[in-house]
């Protein structure tokens, strides 16, 4: 497994898989707050091809994304914990909100996304597809659905504030 820093050098590491006939999976995310959701996701995409690269937005683009507060997690401590999944090749930290220039860099066969998706709200299906790769959305899960960082955060952010105003 790699944590990769250094876009090039993944880059080789996809090509080399490539040349040995391997089908490139990609899957992407912020993974702040890793549950089984993300898990399930994760194993989904895997099952699409024999390679499998997470690309994980980094810090500032969670910021971005989900607001103050976020990410609990920084990017280190949520890339080492992606890439301590057995099914996980590689993991990429990008600094851009989209996933764009890394799909363009890399050209994974298959883009997936999670299930609450669809491929005509993914703004980067046409890159996707001008390259030749396929978007994939992974099949709705009920179990998954019940778990989101932002529900988790929730919880925990409501569960500590009822202690303790019991306690008062």
């Amino acid at each position: 497994m790699l944590l990769q820093n250094d876009l090039e050098a993944l880059i080789q590491f996809r090509k080399g898989a490539h040349g040995l006939g391997k089908r490139i999976v990609m899957a992407g995310g912020t993974f702040d707050l890793l549950h089984p959701g993300h898990l399930s996701y994760l194993a989904y995409a895997r099952t699409l091809g024999e390679v499998l690269l997470v690309a994980l937005n980094g810090d500032e683009a969670v910021r971005q994304l989900k607001g103050p507060g976020r990410p609990i997690f920084n990017q280190m401590a949520r890339a080492e914990m992606v890439q301590a999944i057995r099914f996980v090749d590689a993991v990429y930290i990008h600094p851009e909100v989209t996933m764009v220039a890394v799909l363009l860099a890399l050209r994974p066969d298959i883009y997936v996304k999670g299930q609450d998706y669809a491929e005509k709200t993914i703004p980067w299906t046409s890159d996707v597809k001008a390259y030749g790769g396929e978007v994939r959305i992974m099949p709705n899960d009920p179990e998954c659905s019940r778990y989101s960082s932002s529900i988790i955060i929730e919880r925990i952010v409501q569960n500590f504030t009822s202690k303790n105003k019991q306690r008062s």
